[in-house]
């Protein structure tokens, strides 16, 4: 059921092409603004706040209000009358995103540097920060019962978290605050990555964050049910 569910997700998400934009915007932006910038030289620094970009723009914009649109048209009542759980439901359609999230960034990689060992490296914190943006935009579909609402607070929180992690480096008088913001921790690890290196601390805050956000999804999955 949980796969035929994914399924469906898949299919129902090709069949809208608004949806098509918010994976291919981040890849079309990217391919510009690095080409603009590659006689800088810091195309490079620019890439990975555009993996950056990917997840939070893919995981929140689509997630959130694709839960709030199932509790408005009353089928997410009716898929939890089948055999599947909320939780499975939500998995179904986190996974579902997660797929064109890895596809977004993946392709915002291939096309600004091509094929190389390096992008092996990188698929671990793709998947991992697909996963916590994709649980942020869970939260807020849990929590939001309108979708003009849950549209507006999820391009706040996208916004918000996107230019905190792009911007964080030039704010050096609020580095023991940012530094625990999931968007920079994401950032971090992706820019160590691309450095050759590993900072065990900013990996464990982020491991961190996608159990306090799995805790609190589990937290508004039995308040849904108790409802």
């Amino acid at each position: 059921m949980t796969y035929k569910l994914i399924k469906h997700e898949i299919i129902d998400f090709l069949k809208q092409p608004p949806l098509w934009i918010l994976v291919l915007l981040p890849i079309v932006m990217s391919v510009m603004i690095i080409g603009v910038m590659s006689d800088t030289g810091q195309e490079m620094m620019l890439l990975p706040s555009w993996i950056l970009f990917a997840q939070v723009m893919v995981g929140i914009m689509i997630t959130a209000p694709n839960f709030i649109e199932e509790k408005e048209h009353k089928t997410l009542d009716a898929l939890m009358i089948s055999p599947l759980t909320l939780n499975e439901v939500i998995m179904a359609k986190g996974t579902t995103i997660l797929l064109f999230s890895f596809l977004s960034q993946t392709l915002v990689y291939l096309l600004n540097t091509g094929f190389d060992l390096e992008l092996l490296k990188v698929i671990p914190l793709m998947v991992a920060g697909g996963i916590l943006f994709i649980q942020i935009g869970i939260i807020i579909g849990l929590t939001m019962n309108s979708s003009k609402t849950a549209s507006a607070l999820s391009s706040i929180v996208m916004i918000t978290l996107f230019l905190i992690g792009t911007l964080y480096q030039v704010l050096p008088a609020w580095e023991d605050v940012l530094k625990f913001i999931p968007s920079v921790v994401v950032a971090e690890n992706i820019f160590a990555i691309f450095n050759r290196k590993i900072l065990w601390f900013e990996l464990g805050l982020l491991l961190l964050w996608i159990l306090i956000c799995y805790l609190i999804i589990q937290y508004l999955v039995k308040k849904e049910l108790n409802r």
